[in-house]
């Protein structure tokens, strides 16, 4: 009994461990903090309500819908540009639902950057993810950055 109320707790630490983790490798879930963060690292950062016209019509092309925020951060130095797309959904359900649709623009909008990268002899090191209610895409770097 004693072996099996052991491995029972080992199991629920080590998924406590695994979740803190994978929260760990995307940006903050609050989308102020986020900007916050960035605006600290040098990227010029805006957070849009999702019933901003412009936004909308950005999403409704990319065919994604409820989006409560987005958050865009973009940062150029003399050598690199870094960039950052997050969405904030108002459910994570809503999130799953939008995750490949979200996926293929973000493959279209990295293919576009890498071209205009080469003709600049830089590189991007690009990162999508999803956790919970929000599904992100960008540079390793900004992600980092908005952590």
């Amino acid at each position: 009994m004693k072996k099996k109320i052991t491995l029972i707790g080992t199991m629920i630490v080590l998924a406590l461990v695994c979740a803190m983790f994978l929260t760990a490798c995307g940006p903050a879930s609050d989308p102020d903090k986020a900007k916050e963060n960035l605006n600290d690292e040098g990227y010029s950062a805006a957070v849009y309500d999702g019933d901003n016209v412009i936004v909308r019509v950005a999403l409704a092309a990319a065919d994604v819908s409820n989006v409560d925020k987005v958050l865009i951060a973009s940062k150029y130095s003399d050598d690199s540009f870094e960039f950052l797309s997050v969405l904030y959904f108002d459910s994570s359900k809503d999130a799953n639902a939008a995750v490949e649709k979200a996926k293929e623009y973000a493959k279209n909008q990295q293919k576009e950057q890498e071209e205009e990268q080469k003709k600049t002899d830089g590189e991007i090191e690009w990162t999508f993810g999803k956790s919970g209610k929000m599904i992100w895409f960008g540079t390793k770097a900004a992600v980092k950055a908005a952590r």
